[in-house]
């Protein structure tokens, strides 16, 4: 059951920049299962558990070796239009229909913030 089924009003979100390049990978793989966690597997993957350290704002753990978090709650209830985006191969995306967004709480970050875009096979 989700979180709106079960009567929840927002959900506490964290988007997370700057992290290695393993952690990086297993979040955004399909390797993970539901119900899986992507940070053991990336744990494994490294040899020893990722080091993770508590939000400010929420219960959530973040990787806690990273360029910047980004905290905030995402409204169950409300949803808004999104795009169109230009896209990487140089033509303008449809619009899509009403998504969620977040409202942004808190920005924690280094001193000196380094996040750099990974590479990717089109570019």
């Amino acid at each position: 059951m989700g979180m709106k089924e079960r009567g929840e009003k927002v959900a506490q979100a964290a988007v997370v920049l700057g992290t290695d390049p393993i952690v990086f990978a297993m979040s955004s793989s399909k390797t993970a299962r539901l119900g899986q966690d992507e940070l053991e597997i990336a744990g494994g993957f490294k040899g020893r558990p990722v080091e993770v350290v508590k939000c400010e704002n929420s219960d959530n753990t973040v990787p806690a070796h990273v360029e910047m978090i980004i905290e905030g709650e995402i409204p169950l209830d409300d949803m808004e239009a999104e795009g169109p985006f230009g896209e990487m191969y140089g033509y303008m995306g449809l619009p899509h229909a009403e998504q969620f967004y977040m409202n942004i709480k808190t920005i924690t970050h280094r001193k000196k913030t380094h996040v750099c875009q990974p590479i990717y096979r089109s570019h």
